[in-house]
């Protein structure tokens, strides 16, 4: 069965906002999941809440219709789960899709392109929080190592699907398939910026068949398990006091201008 992924770090940005706006409410936490059902992902579509069927070739092909239309289910591993997540017991990802027929107007997103998809993940437990999607990542593999037909692939080779998120490597075993992505983990009042990648191994197969199936419109349907990380900190106080420091050097500049004019 292949593993399902999905890790969410804290950024950087947080050392550039204003204290009021960067305050901290998830802190030293992580939050692992495992999804109910499969998740099936093609050219155009992640379906998160993939229930249909997949043969049983490397990489599993969906047998049946994939559509990002709706969300999937996973459930809360407690024994990897602390701080502000403990006690959760669920959680809710969102499809995507990037267009075309069947793709919602509000769940499209572009690869490349800032968005504003609200409620990417939520916690049915904690209404208040949710995660909103603000980038999703093109890959950045480059294309040099997509070529050769399928079976032909080599260890270390890599491939980024063009114009997608989509990252693929080959390894000694068979083929990672990631992306990356930006967002924002609010619960009503404060925000964490969010960084997170998505990812996938199939056994046994390699970048060029996967590259196959989904250049003839095929669906990859991934395993049932997964796991979703998400650790934030608050800024350090130097930080605070530097931001606070600026602020007060900027306000004398501008008190010893108007006492000199």
């Amino acid at each position: 069965m292949t593993r399902l992924s999905l890790v969410l770090q804290a950024g950087a940005t947080l050392l550039l906002l204003s204290p009021s706006t960067y305050a901290s409410f998830i802190t030293n936490s992580n939050l692992s999941i495992n999804s109910v059902g499969a998740v099936a992902v093609n050219e155009n579509d992640i379906d998160f809440g993939y229930t249909g069927g997949a043969t049983v070739t490397e990489p599993p092909i969906a047998t049946d219709p994939v559509a990002a239309t709706g969300f999937g289910n996973f459930t809360v591993n407690a024994g990897s789960t602390n701080g502000s997540f403990a006690g959760l017991t669920s959680v809710v990802v969102q499809d995507l899709c990037r267009g075309g027929a069947g793709c919602p107007a509000l769940g499209e997103v572009q690869a490349g392109t800032p968005t504003d998809f609200a409620n990417f993940i939520t916690f049915p437990q904690q209404p208040t929080w949710s995660i909103a999607l603000t980038l999703l990542e093109l890959g950045t593999d480059g294309t040099a190592g997509c070529a050769g037909a399928p079976g032909s692939g080599t260890p270390g080779q890599v491939c980024s699907i063009p114009n997608s998120p989509f990252d693929l490597q080959n390894t000694s075993t068979g083929v990672t398939v990631s992306f990356a992505f930006l967002g924002s983990l609010t619960n009503g009042t404060s925000t964490n910026p969010i960084q997170g990648n998505f990812s996938t191994t199939f056994s046994g197969t390699d970048l060029q068949t996967i590259l196959s199936a989904i250049n003839q419109g095929e669906s990859i349907a991934t395993g049932a398990t997964g796991s979703l990380t998400i650790q934030s900190a608050a800024p350090e106080p130097s930080t605070i006091l530097l931001a606070g420091l600026g602020g007060a050097l900027l306000a004398l500049g501008a008190i010893r201008r108007r006492a000199r004019n």
